[in-house]
């Protein structure tokens, strides 16, 4: 049957030309002062009608739309029509990268959504736009897989803020158009053949049957997580996506559909009529639907799911644990005495080199050093290879390549190499420098440990000390021996290691960008090898004297960082910053007023998951951690406080997983192998490395009063460095005696710093540059650990500069930065030109990327933006190639079985 018959067949069979007067109207609806709502597409037609008639029942309404232009414009018209405003959230539904963008701001605002509207829809789209960024059919790329991932990302917040008997709602708007196919044509949701040879009306039923089997799929488990998924038909509505539809839908359009306020009518009464959670998974209609294609579903899932697996043969997140050959899954990188590339991670180079544990003993045991590299793409005018370690210690620079590789390489510009290394006994070299099996066990030992903060009043010393000296115990009987690796991680010998990657590249000279931990190797190596220097950035610097010695006291401006939180949430306002008050010191007696609330009397969160007793460790903890990223996580902090404030527990069983590292298994979809945090690793390296500093009593008492004394909030908890040292035994054997200085180096160096580094403060950086002859200094006046930390065009184009062309900066230079916290971009970005836009974008990337020490889940509340971004809960780790319709489809087979398993996220 022609698609236009069956089109007017479906007019008659399913009443949609004459339906009854709607018994229910939105004047039916609550009072909606306490709820937030998403819609999306609420700019215009139906998503419209809908946020109006939020606003008009003053719901806190987020107008989610690609254009933002064409949304103020809407914002401002309901203002007049309404008296209400609705906020504008920035969503393209057709890049699954703003799709993330969007989750990642509208968390960042709100602790809770009652509601989500998936009104967005695209039918017949125009010869430009035929497919989404990721290549797939834009029609089922917008309508299903865009929908798809926002709800993944949002359900944690809309569980969160349910309860019975009016659990969240997610409002999937399908069709009329749902009744048409039998079946899913999953070739055609790609670019290709199958895709252009495909009726554009046949794949627009496909994706709002795709709706309706993914409404079926929540609705069966979504209630016990207090969530109610329902499907609906709007009916025939007058609507701007038949615009570029076929004369006969234009024609219906003009002369035959309903207007808008009735397509909102559905809308409506799902998300927001009180009774509306009891067609949870209804009418019967959607089941039957569901169900008449579940057979066909059940034989061809599976071979969807591997057909759209990533041309490569694995998902870009791989760490360098797994099989890297990227046509082989069998074929295992093996090490080498000299570096053999092999290609990786959908063309990056990968190896394993073999290199001495003792270069005093050249023929005895080894170690296996992993290397992953980005190549340059432009050879003609190509400059060597820039090694990277992003601090720590303890930081994997592969899995950081993999994180942010392409960004680093937008900034040094495309002639370079981008090549990450994990040190020895770091990541996937090898032997381990860990001292527990897993990392599992390495975080219940973690959960033990003392509820107080650090105090020298209370006997709390005692029990740190008796921890710490376990651990130092564990270690050396583990990793300690003549031969073990506990001996052989210090900076001396990862500084030798970078020396002998260069030589086997062919390079006479090192190219190095150092982060924290990573400015200490680079001292160690512009020390030891100072005719070997090409390159050299240290970025937010550690002196490595201080290092050697074991000073601890790196936070002189921990609280001019902290302070910045005050100011800048005051300046912002109260639309962004949840503990807004009339001046910055009214901010600060906010939040030092909820803290002590805690201290007093620890919140019990019965509803998070796990259950939570939240005490002022916790909270110092997250504004400790916020320090190092203002940027991205200043808003939890404010989000967090406000919350303890009101002690609303909705909020707070919302964002307990990002207060508080869930006591959940660290396991993937892919295998990943199973890395040791940075900080479990961190006594092995720094605590063996130099001297030793055993405890004194005195001594300690003096530096926990100077620390104290530098930053309140955090000083007591920082004394637990000390203490971890103090009870070390094992030494390095390898060690670097000399000066930390060069009065010359083959090439100067580049030292940056931000004004305001929580943990390696401006004064190290000064030192630094004044011991190595010819160094340039570069303040960026900004707040956070490293450069990156804030994004700034003014940075970046002088670091290319001193990458491509040897110049350091002048005398006294300083950088602004492109973006505040809380108050958003400085400039205006629609006058950057196209080149900026992009560098600009890649440093956003970056202000989330770097390692952060013994933080507890603070990563997790804003995930880093790469080209293979990397989403991750506890025990799921998405990527973009894997989330876009490998995991529909495993979801779509999943609502047709009869087995109600349900994905982890």
């Amino acid at each position: 049957m022609p698609n236009m018959l069956k089109f007017f067949y479906s007019l008659i069979t399913h009443k949609v030309l004459f339906p009854g007067k709607p018994s229910w109207t939105p004047d039916h609806l609550p009072d909606l002062s306490a709820k937030v709502v998403i819609v999306t597409g609420g700019n215009t037609g139906i998503g419209r009608e809908t946020v109006k008639r939020l606003l008009m029942k003053n719901a806190k309404v987020y107008m989610a739309a690609r254009s933002k232009e064409k949304a103020e414009r809407a914002i401002a018209e309901l203002h007049d029509e309404t008296g209400k405003t609705a906020l504008f959230l920035q969503l393209d539904l057709n890049d699954l990268k703003s799709v993330q963008k969007a989750v990642e701001e509208f968390r960042s605002r709100e602790p809770q959504l009652d509601m989500l509207i998936l009104n967005a829809g695209a039918l017949f789209p125009s010869r430009e736009a035929q497919v989404t960024a990721q290549g797939f059919d834009a029609t089922f790329g917008i309508n299903v897989i865009g929908h798809f991932l926002l709800v993944r990302l949002l359900y944690p917040i809309l569980s969160a803020s349910g309860m019975k008997p009016d659990p969240s709602r997610i409002v999937w708007v399908s069709s009329m158009a749902n009744h048409e196919p039998y079946g899913l044509n999953y070739d055609a949701f790609r670019d290709g053949p199958a895709r252009k040879k495909a009726d554009p009306f046949s794949i627009y039923g496909q994706s709002k049957l795709a709706a309706v089997m993914l409404s079926t799929y929540h609705a069966r488990t979504s209630l016990e997580d207090n969530v109610a998924s329902i499907a609906i038909d709007p009916g025939c509505i007058k609507s701007s996506l038949y615009r570029s539809s076929p004369w006969h839908l234009r024609l219906f359009d003009r002369y035959y559909w309903y207007p808008v306020e009735y397509g909102a009518v559905s809308s409506l009464y799902a998300a927001g009529e009180p009774g509306a959670a009891e067609r949870n998974g209804k009418p019967d209609s959607q089941k039957s639907y569901a169900e008449q294609i579940g057979d066909s579903l059940k034989g061809t899932a599976d071979s969807v799911a591997s057909s759209v697996q990533p041309q490569s043969g694995k998902s870009t997140t791989q760490k360098m644990g797994d099989t890297v050959n990227s046509n082989s899954n069998e074929n295992q990188l093996e090490p080498a005495s000299t570096i053999r590339w092999s290609s990786c991670f959908s063309g990056q180079q990968c190896a394993r080199l073999i290199l001495p544990l003792d270069y005093d003993d050249l023929d005895g045991p080894t170690v296996t050093i992993a290397l992953r590299m980005i190549p340059a793409t432009d050879k003609e005018n190509y400059r060597g290879t820039l090694l990277v370690n992003p601090g720590g210690p303890g930081g994997s620079g592969t899995e950081f390549i993999g994180r942010s590789g392409q960004h680093l390489s937008t900034v040094v510009g495309p002639s370079f190499d981008i090549l990450g290394f994990d040190p020895r006994g770091v990541g996937a070299s090898l032997p381990s420098a860990r001292c527990f099996d897993t990392t599992v066990q390495w975080r219940l030992w973690g959960l033990q440990e003392d509820t107080r903060v650090l105090n020298v009043t209370d006997g709390s010393v005692d029990v740190y000390r008796a921890r710490e000296r376990l651990v130092a115990e564990r270690c050396e009987a583990k990793i300690g021996g003549e031969g073990g690796i506990g001996r052989f991680a210090g900076a001396a010998s990862v500084a030798r290691d970078m020396l002998e990657i260069v030589q086997q590249l062919g390079q006479e000279q090192l190219q190095f960008w150092g982060f924290s931990y990573g400015t200490v190797l680079g001292q160690y190596f512009a020390s030891m090898y100072p005719d070997k220097v090409g390159r050299i950035i240290l970025d937010g610097v550690y002196d490595a004297y201080i290092y050697r010695a074991k000073g601890v006291n790196t936070i002189a401006d921990m609280d001019a960082v902290i302070g910045s939180f005050y100011h800048f949430c005051h300046l912002a306002g109260p639309e962004k910053c949840a503990l807004w008050a009339p001046s910055a010191a009214k901010v600060e007696e906010r939040y030092l007023d909820a803290l002590r609330s805690v201290e007093e009397e620890p919140i019990a969160i019965p509803q998070a998951e796990p259950p939570l007793l939240l005490t002022t460790k916790h909270l110092r903890s997250q504004i400790r951690g916020a320090s190092y990223r203002p940027l991205t996580a200043f808003p939890l902090v404010a989000d967090t406080m406000r919350a303890v404030e009101s002690r609303n527990q909705t909020a707070l069983a919302a964002l307990a997983p990002r207060i508080v590292r869930p006591t959940e298994c660290a396991c993937s979809p892919h295998g990943d192998p199973d890395f040791a945090d940075s900080d479990e690793l961190f006594p092995v390296i720094e605590c063996s490395d130099g001297d030793a500093r055993p405890y004194d009593e005195a001594d300690f008492r003096a530096l926990y009063a100077e620390l104290a004394h530098a930053s309140p909030l955090v000083g007591p908890s920082w004394a637990v460095y000390y203490l971890s040292c103090a009870e070390w035994r094992m030494r390095a054997k390898r060690g670097w005696t000399g000066p930390f200085a060069a009065a010359h180096t083959a090439h100067p160096l580049l030292v940056l710093s931000p004004r305001y580094d929580p943990v390696c403060p401006l004064a190290d950086a000064r030192a630094v540059q004044a011991r190595f002859g010819g160094a340039g200094l570069l303040v960026q006046d900004s707040y956070g650990h490293c450069s990156l930390a804030a994004p700034s065009l003014c940075t970046a184009r002088r670091v290319r500069a001193y990458m491509e062309d040897g110049t350091v900066p002048e005398p006294g230079a300083v950088c602004e930065v492109d973006e505040l916290p809380f108050v958003g971009p400085v400039g205006d970005v629609r006058a950057l030109s196209s080149e900026d836009a992009d560098l600009l974008e890649a440093l956003k990337a970056l202000s989330a990327a770097l390692p952060v020490r013994e933080i507890t889940n603070l990563l997790e509340y804003e995930k880093p933006v790469s080209g293979t971004r990397r989403l991750e809960t506890s025990c799921f780790i998405y990527d973009e190639k894997y989330i876009q319709l490998q995991t529909f489809m495993q979801v779509a087979k999943m609502s047709m079985a009869s087995s109600s398993r349900r994905i982890n996220t």
